[in-house]
């Protein structure tokens, strides 16, 4: 979960020397990003195979939606996820829980903030403390039988969870952990798509 806690700093931004394209816009660290073009060269490669043995439907396709995050950019990000995901998940839950004539305004904001800091934690890391901002971490998508599964954090738990069903079901996501140990990279449990290079 994303709720792991992290000791130390932030992370910095990444110095562009220090950084590799992997594909179109998507950087990482110079040996993640080696690694990642490796593993989506492999990957595309067995999937031809896999598409003229039937082990893979013939609309598969796959890449990136993430990878490096500099600090400014993953800061605005949560911002956004707060006000359009993760505020609105929780509103009906929030609402009605309290009285102004029960409870100062100090509290209720302060129960409020802990409510949506208890859920958006799993979900986002907070700014400079998420493996994309370390420029180690990407996330994938995939288009499969006509269905594309990319990442999907404000659906809820429910949402969340069927979101993560589906991507273990995809011809993709058993590649990616059956070739994990190959690579150096995992899945985080929380998500179905996001994977980190080690």
């Amino acid at each position: 979960m994303r709720a792991e806690r992290r000791r130390g700093k932030a992370a910095a931004e990444i110095a562009a020397g220090d950084l590799e394209t992997v594909e179109g816009r998507f950087k990482l660290r110079t040996v993640a990003a080696r690694k990642c073009k490796e593993l989506l060269e492999k990957a595309r490669a067995e999937l031809k195979t896999a598409k003229v043995d039937g082990s893979a439907a013939k609309d598969t396709a796959f890449g990136l939606t993430s990878a490096y995050r500099g600090p400014e950019y993953d800061k605005a990000l949560w911002i956004s996820y707060f006000q359009s995901k993760y505020y609105r998940a929780r509103l009906s839950k929030i609402q009605g829980r309290f009285y102004v004539g029960e409870n100062s305004l100090e509290r209720i904001v302060q129960s409020v903030a802990e409510d949506l800091v208890i859920y958006i934690a799993p979900r986002k890391a907070a700014p400079g403390y998420s493996n994309h901002t370390r420029g180690i971490a990407v996330d994938f998508w995939t288009l499969e039988n006509g269905k594309k599964h990319e990442a999907a954090t404000g659906k809820g738990d429910k949402g969340l969870r069927e979101a993560n069903e589906a991507w273990e079901a995809t011809w993709l996501y058993r590649w990616l952990d059956s070739h994990k140990k190959v690579y150096g990279v995992n899945r985080i449990p929380s998500e179905g798509w996001h994977w980190e290079f080690k």
